[in-house]
């Protein structure tokens, strides 16, 4: 006596086998392999609640004996996504669950039933799903390691992982650059200002004694009277500065 389920009213899936048949076409059967198998009796007995990862790989390896790393975990829920994809199911049958586990959907329905009679299987017609293909494996690694990274984007109070930040060698040129510039620009600042204050320093023992005819008028301080007495006595006088360096 066994015991096997009738999904959504089209499937038959019996556990002790591995098989998923299609009731509308009963030639048309999917045979899993084992841990695949397992897996979804797994999710059937706990249908309408979450299954962690850990109980999958304790349940359907660890208690026969078995240490399995995750990516075995992620291959055999990829066989058995593909298995139920083949024989009719809908591809949302088993919903992850970011970073908890997987559960089957809501909307599924599951009939089981009791059988006494041995499963007779007709090798005519399978379909195997197995995991000794390698280039399948890393496909389906591939596609489920993809699927849970879209699904654990999806979850609103997921937070962004945080990213590297690494140096960008042509940015800090740059910075250094205006950073030399400022400074270049500091002393020429200073330099422009000494050179004025010392032109203008010349005029220091000066002070404007007066406008003449297209000139302006200025004395030593010291020598103010002998110098505006000179130029009472010759009015017609010409200054000419002779700037001779």
């Amino acid at each position: 006596m066994h015991n096997y389920y009738i999904i959504n009213g089209v499937v038959e899936f019996h556990p002790a086998v591995g098989t998923l048949r299609d009731l509308k076409e009963p030639g048309h059967v999917i045979v899993l392999n084992s841990p695949a198998s397992r897996c979804f009796l797994l999710l059937i007995e706990n249908v309408k609640t979450i299954v962690p990862q850990q109980e999958f790989m304790d349940v359907v390896w660890k208690m026969r004996g078995m240490q399995v790393s995750p990516n075995t975990y992620y291959q055999n829920i990829s066989i058995l996504r593909k298995g139920l994809s083949n024989i009719g199911l809908a591809d949302d049958v088993i919903v992850t669950i970011p970073r908890i586990g997987l559960t089957l959907a809501s909307n599924i329905q599951i009939k089981k039933l009791t059988s006494e009679n041995r499963v007779h299987v007709n090798p005519e017609g399978l379909n195997f799903i197995k995991d000794s293909n390698k280039d399948l494996l890393n496909s389906i690694e591939s596609k489920e390691t993809n699927r849970e990274l879209i699904a654990s984007q999806s979850v609103s109070d997921l937070h962004e992982p945080e990213e590297i930040k690494r140096k960008n060698p042509g940015r800090e040129i740059i910075y250094w650059g205006i950073g030399v510039l400022a400074i270049i620009a500091f002393f020429c600042c200073i330099a422009l200002c000494i050179i004025v204050y010392e032109e203008n320093k010349h005029f220091d023992d000066y002070h404007f004694s007066g406008v003449g005819k297209d000139i302006h008028m200025r004395v030593v301080k010291e020598n103010n009277e002998n110098y505006v007495f000179f130029i009472d006595v010759i009015p017609d006088y010409t200054c000419r500065l002779d700037n001779k360096s």
